[in-house]
């Protein structure tokens, strides 16, 4: 029915309906999604829309576990046998979002000032106007927000190499605590809690109208994508000096090659 909850089985290209099974299903991100960053990225599309090349690596480097519930599992739905149902959902702390954001950009600016090359605080908007508060929509900020997460080569084609093995970009585990510390107690720096909404009689249903919504404006492009090229000779230049390091590390690490008396016999 239109706006009712719709859960899955089955292959991507033949699925059945599975919502009165009380089982909870999981997918693994890393594993279904990750891999399409890689084939997805290419140097051609990444020239005429960078940004789309920017979320997928995300998925790689955070990985996850995505877990569906459906109504005939719930423990907390009136008459649910105990013995079988398989779960419910407890409200620990409800923050309001424009906090959780506050907290979450200024962890991830500050590892950047830190830990990385400033790349916030050259943005012109910033540099020209430290005061103004921070625009999200800026395409320096974006990018710069981006770049210190999953690092400049996670950027680029190919980059997801480097994400997967952490070799790039925030540390995880720093990460996870930025987006840990909204729900901690104010005393420890997190967001003041709000209260919670009444609990539901039945579980809350996604409209389908409102989730079409939500996947149509990921497609939107980015408000000042049209200034690119100037970023796009940083990510070259940064690449780039990548390579030559890479380069001469490959060099040193053959200058300091095995003794002739341990080579192996040439054909």
């Amino acid at each position: 029915m239109p706006g009712e909850y719709l859960c899955t089985c089955g292959q991507y290209w033949s699925p059945k309906d599975c919502s009165n099974q009380s089982a909870v299903g999981a997918e693994n991100l890393t594993t279904t999604f990750g891999r399409w960053g890689a084939s997805s990225c290419t140097w051609e599309r990444w020239i005429k829309a960078p940004w789309q090349c920017w979320s997928w690596p995300v998925v790689a480097k955070t990985g996850g576990m995505w877990y569906s519930t459906t109504r005939a599992g719930w423990c907390d739905a009136a008459g649910a046998d105990q013995d079988t149902c398989t779960w419910r959902a407890d409200v620990v702390k409800v923050v309001n979002k424009s906090c959780s954001d506050r907290l979450i950009f200024n962890a991830i600016e500050r590892y950047d000032k830190d830990h990385g090359d400033g790349c916030f605080e050259r943005c012109p908007d910033r540099h020209h106007h430290p005061f103004r508060p921070r625009n999200t929509s800026d395409i320096c900020w974006i990018y710069c927000f981006y770049s210190t997460v999953i690092g400049a080569p996670g950027m680029l084609p190919g980059g997801r190499n480097f994400i997967s093995k952490q070799a790039t970009g925030m540390p995880l585990s720093i990460l996870q605590a930025a987006f840990s510390l909204p729900f901690a107690n104010e005393t420890d720096g997190g967001c003041p809690p709000l209260q919670p909404p009444p609990p539901p009689t039945t579980p809350a249903s996604i409209p389908v109208s409102a989730a079409a919504g939500a996947q149509s404006s990921k497609r939107n492009t980015p408000r000042g994508f049209a200034a690119w090229p100037l970023v796009a000779d940083r990510l070259y230049k940064e690449a780039a000096e990548e390579a030559e390091e890479e380069a001469a590390e490959a060099t040193a690490e053959a200058a300091d090659g095995p003794m002739p008396g341990n080579m192996g016999t040439s054909h």
